[in-house]
C-alpha cells in the first residue's frame, strides 16, 4: 500500500498542474503552482503552449536575498529563468515575471491574421504597415477569445511600421489581431447656458478621423430654444482635434490613459426669429472613453449668439 501511494504521488508530480504546464520532481509544489499561474496569465486569450519545467534550484545570496532558477522547455528549445527577491515569496514572484517576459513576444502565440499588433511597450504601439492604412484609421484589438483588448488609431507612418495610439486599452499584448473599424464618430451634446436660464441647446455631430488626421472634419445639426427668442435651428461644418492625456502622464489610471482634451470650432447657418443668420461656435472639453466604442465628455462652449455654456455629452464610433 505504501509503495502504491509513493508511485501515485510521483505520478501526480509529473502530471501537468494545468493546461500546458509539466513539472519534474525537482520543482516544489508551491513553485509549480506559482509558475502554472504565471503561465496561465501569459497565455490568456493568446493560444496554447506546452511548457516543461525542470532543474529547479534555490540559492541564498551572500549579499542577502534568494535566487531561484528553473529551466523552461518549449518548442524544442530550453530557456533558463531566474527570479531574485529579498525572500522566497518575492523571488517566486520575480520568477513568474521572468516567464511572462519570455513569452511576451513568443511568435507562436501571435495571431495569423494579416493585421495584428506587433509591438507593445508602455504607450508605444505599432503594426506592420500596409498600403491601405490611412492616418486616423481605427482598429479594434481582439484576443483569441474574442475579447476586445483595445481600440487603436493609426497616428504615424514609418517605412515598415504604423505607429498606433490607444484610445482604449485593456491588457494589450503583442500578437493580438486587429480588425478595421469605421472611421466615423458621433456625438450628442447638451448645453446649460451661463448664467443659468430657461434655455436648451442640443447638438448632433458626425466626424471622420481618417480624412485629414489629426484634424477631424465634422458635420453638425443644432436645436436651440431661448425663453425670449423661441426656437432656432442650425446646421454647418467644422473641425475638431484631441490631445491624449497619456502624452503628458504615464499611468494606467483610466481617466488619464483613456482621457483626452478635445477642441472644436464650427460655422453654422441657422434660422431663428424669422431670419437666417451665420454663427460661429467653439468648445473645449475633457473626453473619456468609458467603453470600447462609447465616450462621455464635459466642457465649455460658446453657443450661437455669443452665449457661454457648460456642456455634457456622449459619443462613440459608428
Amino acid at each position: 500500500m505504501r509503495r502504491f501511494l509513493s508511485l501515485l504521488l510521483a505520478a501526480l508530480i509529473l502530471l501537468p498542474l494545468g493546461a500546458g504546464a509539466v513539472f519534474d520532481s525537482s520543482v516544489p509544489e508551491e513553485v509549480a503552482v506559482s509558475l502554472e499561474s504565471a503561465l496561465s496569465s501569459a497565455l490568456e486569450g493568446r493560444g496554447e503552449l506546452d511548457v516543461s519545467f525542470s532543474l529547479f534550484g534555490r540559492e541564498s545570496v551572500e549579499e542577502g536575498g534568494v535566487l531561484l532558477t528553473v529551466t523552461a522547455d518549449y518548442g524544442g528549445e530550453e530557456y533558463a529563468l531566474e527570479g531574485f527577491g529579498e525572500d522566497d515569496a518575492a523571488a517566486l514572484e520575480s520568477l513568474g515575471e521572468s516567464l511572462g517576459a519570455l513569452l511576451y513576444y513568443e511568435k507562436s502565440l501571435f495571431s495569423d491574421h494579416d493585421e495584428r499588433l506587433e509591438y507593445v511597450y508602455d504607450d508605444s504601439l505599432s503594426m506592420m504597415r500596409t498600403r491601405t492604412t490611412r492616418l486616423g484609421q481605427r482598429f479594434t484589438a481582439r484576443d483569441d477569445n474574442g475579447r476586445i483588448r483595445g481600440v487603436l488609431l493609426v497616428s504615424d507612418h514609418y517605412s515598415e511600421y504604423d505607429g498606433l495610439e490607444a484610445l482604449y486599452a485593456r491588457d494589450l499584448v503583442p500578437g493580438l489581431r486587429l480588425e478595421r473599424e469605421s472611421s466615423w464618430t458621433w456625438n450628442i451634446d447638451y448645453a446649460i447656458s451661463l448664467p443659468v436660464t430657461y434655455n436648451h441647446y442640443v447638438s448632433l455631430s458626425l466626424g471622420n478621423t481618417s480624412l485629414f488626421y489629426p484634424v477631424t472634419p465634422i458635420l453638425s445639426a443644432v436645436y436651440m430654444y431661448d425663453s425670449s427668442l423661441g426656437s432656432a435651428f442650425y446646421g454647418g461644418i467644422g473641425v475638431s482635434t484631441r490631445f491624449p492625456l497619456s502624452h503628458l502622464f504615464s499611468t494606467s489610471f483610466s481617466m488619464i490613459e483613456e482621457g483626452a482634451i478635445t477642441a472644436s470650432a464650427s460655422l453654422l447657418l441657422g434660422y431663428a426669429s424669422s431670419a437666417f443668420s451665420v454663427e460661429g461656435t467653439y468648445s473645449v472639453s475633457y473626453e473619456h472613453r468609458l467603453l470600447p466604442h462609447f465616450t462621455w465628455r464635459v466642457g465649455y462652449a460658446r453657443l450661437p449668439g455669443g452665449r457661454h455654456a457648460l456642456t455634457m455629452g456622449i459619443g462613440g464610433d459608428l
